[in-house]
């Protein structure tokens, strides 16, 4: 029998960032080349576009998981709303007036849940900056 050359499977774990704008904010690319100084300018480029995509993807998430909630609650007192008018517990026209104050409620603190929303994608970004700092700062050899 011959024996064949068996290579292991080996999955590919490469990351491909590719930004949908390609362009790179102030801040992100005044933080790269700070705490990056030494290294070649496509390291830098490449790093710029890896904070900002993580950056823009929190951000994306924040606002997809916020309007994805909001439509949910709407629908939510939309059909609580139908069905109490079907069941005709309530008056019709008590049950509207309810509605719109629910809905009023809900549309006023809904600029409050969003800028929540926003910080702590805020705050995410500020986390894996302080992450990378540590990650690429210097090691003291004597420690």
């Amino acid at each position: 029998m011959t024996q064949e050359n068996q290579t292991p499977n080996v999955e590919d774990t490469s990351v491909q960032v590719s930004p949908q704008t390609g362009q790179v904010s102030a801040e992100t690319e005044a933080l790269v080349k700070e705490q990056m100084p030494h290294e070649s300018d496509d390291i830098q480029r490449q790093t710029m576009q890896l904070v900002e995509a993580l950056r823009t993807r929190a951000m994306s998430d924040a606002h997809s998981a916020g309007d994805y909630t909001r439509e949910r609650y709407l629908a939510f007192v939309k059909e609580a709303r139908e069905t109490l008018e079907n069941e005709k517990l309530f008056d019709p026209e008590r049950i509207e007036y309810s509605a719109k104050l629910l809905q009023y409620e809900v549309e006023k603190n809904w600029d409050s849940f969003q800028k929540q929303i926003q910080e702590l994608g805020d705050r995410i970004y500020e986390a894996a900056t302080a992450a990378w700092n540590v990650l690429t700062s210097p090691r003291d050899p004597n420690a």
